[in-house]
């Protein structure tokens, strides 16, 4: 066995009499960190540790996860822009691969004070978040929370209604749509008589008598058509009667 001295560089070559063996003494480059901004809405944080949290960030291209080292720590600066619901700028440092997004620095743009005074508004975007995060075929995830969050923010428009828009699409995703058209139990679009939430929908008059249902007013039929079928680009354009939201 001998070995070539001469040879100058990271590749040291082992001359043997039936081959040539390469030693490589140089180590695997890491991949190089990378940095990049995006804003959004934090839909869900996760402790991790003693004072880190795995942030799920709700952006226009879709959800976001990354960790934030230390904003469970009372002096640091970013903890402000990871709460629930906030929205805010990110600086997120990553691999080149992609993988392992950390939170570099974070600016809360807007932050919905009216959590901390109404319990309402914290359970319908809870409600809504999670509707978000359980359902990959959720259409428009961000166009429908910037809508219900900047609403709620400016005061825009009736709170019942938001909740009647966000119970339909929780209902709709989970596979519970309500007949809003015909009777559910008939098909009949004729002598619409009441609602029934156990059987599903409207029901005439004539299956009204069979299940000891009592009529709803013409107003409260209406009203619950209305509902059913309301989208979120709807939510300017109706108020929801105040005997529908009582019921």
């Amino acid at each position: 066995l001998t070995i070539d001295q001469n040879k100058i560089g990271s590749l040291t070559d082992i001359e043997t009499k039936n081959s040539v063996i390469l030693i490589s003494d140089e180590k695997e480059k890491p991949f190089a960190n990378l940095e990049r901004i995006i804003k959004g809405y934090v839909l869900r944080i996760v402790p991790y540790k003693e004072s880190n949290l795995i942030v799920t960030l709700l952006t226009e291209a879709g959800l976001e996860t990354f960790m934030a080292r230390g904003v469970l720590k009372p002096t640091n600066k970013n903890a402000s822009s990871c709460q629930l619901y906030t929205y805010g700028e990110y600086q997120l440092s990553y691999k080149t691969d992609g993988s392992n997004h950390t939170l570099m620095s974070g600016i809360a743009l807007k932050t919905l004070t009216k959590l901390y005074e109404n319990l309402k508004y914290s359970a319908l975007l809870g409600l809504l978040s999670e509707c978000i995060l359980k359902n990959d075929d959720f259409e428009e995830p961000y166009i429908v929370f910037d809508t219900v969050f900047n609403h709620l923010y400016d005061d825009k428009c009736n709170f019942a209604t938001i909740i009647a828009v966000v119970l339909k699409l929780n209902a709709l995703y989970a596979g519970c749509n309500l007949e809003a058209d015909s009777c559910v139990r008939c098909g009949s679009n004729k002598s619409i008589y009441s609602v029934c939430f156990d059987e599903g929908g409207l029901i005439c008059s004539s299956c009204a008598r069979e299940l000891h249902i009592y009529e709803k007013s013409p107003s409260y039929i209406k009203n619950f058509r209305y509902v059913v079928k309301a989208n979120i680009e709807h939510i300017d354009k109706f108020e929801r009667d105040p005997i529908v939201s009582k019921s």
